[in-house]
């Protein structure tokens, strides 16, 4: 999911963003927001996105790191995404 251009927008409206064009871009994905962890100016959203109407899809897991200033705007965004198979590697 791109982040790109919403740098100084507030965490809130980001996610809804997210929301929304996982909607748009996967005409029919669904997102689950699993747990929002904050930490001083840092904080880590982990969500999953699924494609309900592909029998079987396990779907892709997704962890968002943002760094937000001092008036809850976010300045920094990273993110991993993985595909997920079912199977734990440990």
């Amino acid at each position: 999911m791109a982040w790109e251009g919403y740098s100084g927008a507030k965490l809130g409206d980001a996610l809804a963003v997210k929301k929304l064009r996982v909607s748009a871009e996967g005409k029919g994905f669904e997102i689950q927001f699993s747990k929002t962890i904050a930490m001083g100016d840092i904080v880590l959203v982990v969500s999953k996105v699924t494609d309900p109407p592909v029998e079987g899809d396990l779907g892709v897991g997704y962890v968002d790191i943002f760094r937000l200033n001092g008036e809850g705007l976010f300045v920094e965004h990273w993110d991993i995404e993985e595909p997920q198979t079912g199977e734990s590697a440990n």
